[in-house]
């Protein structure tokens, strides 16, 4: 069937089920033009990223410009852009097709990366080898996303008793050039 689809040009996607993405808070990346309406132009460029925190066996979508309504499996998932601005923010929620999409093109390039978020038979988990330790996600992950830590450094604090303390700290670069930047770049094509 590989083949057969190769010499078409055709991709094939695997499909994953709806509660294991949820139950693994699986990570893709999520053109801003899924989005709609509701982000600029030059937003609809940038690809965020998501992650599942919720599914649902048959989720009821309503009509929506050209798209019929459907009712269909469904993941409910956060962006992390949306997270640090909201910590309250509901999520959205998408169909299971355009989900397990996403998360092809997302790891096409680099397989070894999602096999965080691949659940093994019992035969196959036997015979593989012991796993890599999984990396351990801290508050701050989702802000290196978007920031390189060029220096770490420390620096005094004074308190208001007047005592003083040397703290930690790390300087950042954004790794995105400013709105009014990217207008300019795309403008110029």
């Amino acid at each position: 069937m590989q083949d057969a689809a190769r010499r078409l040009g055709v991709e094939l996607i695997k499909q994953y089920g709806w509660q294991e993405q949820a139950d693994l808070k699986v990570r893709v990346q999520i053109p801003g033009s899924w989005f709609g309406g509701q982000l600029t132009a030059d937003e609809k460029r940038v690809l965020y990223w998501a992650q599942a925190k919720g599914c649902s066996e048959a989720h009821k979508f309503p009509k929506h410009g050209a798209r019929r309504e459907q009712t269909c499996s469904a993941i409910q998932f956060i962006c992390e852009s949306d997270v640090i601005d909201d910590a309250a923010h509901a999520g959205f929620w998408m169909p299971l097709l355009d989900w397990n999409r996403y998360r092809h093109e997302t790891y096409k390039e680099n397989r070894d990366a999602e096999l965080l978020y691949i659940r093994m038979s019992g035969e196959a988990a036997a015979n593989a080898a012991p796993a890599p330790a999984a990396p351990a996600v801290s508050a701050k992950a989702a802000i290196y996303s978007e920031f390189k830590i060029i220096e770490t450094g420390s620096h005094t604090q004074t308190g208001k008793d007047g005592s003083t303390k040397v703290v930690k700290c790390e300087y950042l670069k954004c790794l995105k050039p400013p709105a009014s930047a990217r207008a300019r770049r795309t403008s110029s094509r």
